[in-house]
C-alpha cells in the first residue's frame, strides 16, 4: 500500500473587513431614508399650507357674495336704505366712534370676532356651526353705508347709466362697502376681501 498523504489546508486570516463595509451600506441607507423622508414632510407641510389658504380664499369670497345678496334683500323688503345702526353689523363709514371696530375687521392680522356669521338664520343658508368644512372660523361680514347720490329732479331723470321711468323725478343711489373675513383650516391663516355695493331707489 502506498502510504496515504495528509495535505494541510492553508490558513486564512480573518482581518474583519466585513462588519466596517456593512456599517458603512448601513449609514448610506439610513441618510438616503433620512432625506426621503424629510422630503416628504416638506412637501405633506406645503400641501397643507396649499389648503388652507385655498379654504380662505373660497370662504371669504362666500362671505363677501353673501354680504351683497343680504343687503340687496334688505332693502328690498325693507324699501328703503341701510343705516348705520339698523343691525349689528351695518356701520357708517364716515363715524370715528367705529372707525376701531371698522379697522380691526378691515385690517386685523388674527380673528376678528363680530359681523354676521356666513349661513346665518334668515339667509336661507343654513350650516352647522361645528365642522364648517373644517375652518377655525366660520366667514363673516359686516356693511358700511358710503353715503348716496341724488339725481337732479325731472321727468326720467339719469343717473350715472340708469335712467328713471317716466313720472319719477330722483333716483337716489346708495353705496355700501361690504367687507368679508374668513380663516382657513388654521388659525394662522386670514384672509380679508371687499367690494363696493350700489342700489338705487326711485321717489317721485
Amino acid at each position: 500500500m502506498k502510504p496515504v498523504r495528509c495535505m494541510s489546508t492553508p490558513r486564512v486570516r480573518n482581518r474583519g473587513v466585513v462588519l466596517p463595509i456593512g456599517l458603512i451600506l448601513l449609514l448610506v441607507m439610513t441618510l438616503v431614508m433620512v432625506v426621503a423622508m424629510s422630503g416628504s414632510i416638506l412637501q405633506e407641510r406645503m400641501a397643507g399650507a396649499l389648503r388652507n389658504e385655498s379654504m380662505a380664499d373660497a370662504g371669504v369670497d362666500s362671505g363677501l357674495r353673501e354680504g351683497e345678496q343680504w343687503l340687496w334683500r334688505w332693502i328690498a323688503s325693507h324699501t328703503s336704505e341701510l343705516d348705520a345702526g339698523d343691525t349689528a353689523f351695518a356701520f357708517d363709514a364716515q363715524s370715528v366712534a367705529n372707525s376701531t371696530t371698522l379697522n380691526n375687521f378691515r385690517g386685523a392680522t388674527g380673528w376678528v370676532a363680530g359681523g354676521r356669521e356666513f349661513g346665518a338664520s334668515g339667509t336661507g343658508i343654513d350650516y352647522p356651526d361645528t365642522d364648517y368644512y373644517r375652518m377655525v372660523n366660520k366667514p363673516a361680514f359686516v356693511v358700511e353705508s358710503l353715503g348716496d347720490f341724488g339725481s337732479a329732479s325731472g321727468s326720467g331723470a339719469c343717473v350715472e347709466s340708469h335712467c328713471g321711468p317716466q313720472g319719477y323725478g330722483v333716483e337716489q343711489l346708495f353705496y355700501y362697502r361690504v367687507t368679508s373675513r374668513s380663516s382657513g383650516g388654521t388659525a394662522g391663516v386670514i384672509r380679508a376681501a371687499e367690494s363696493t355695493f350700489s342700489i338705487s331707489m326711485w321717489t317721485p
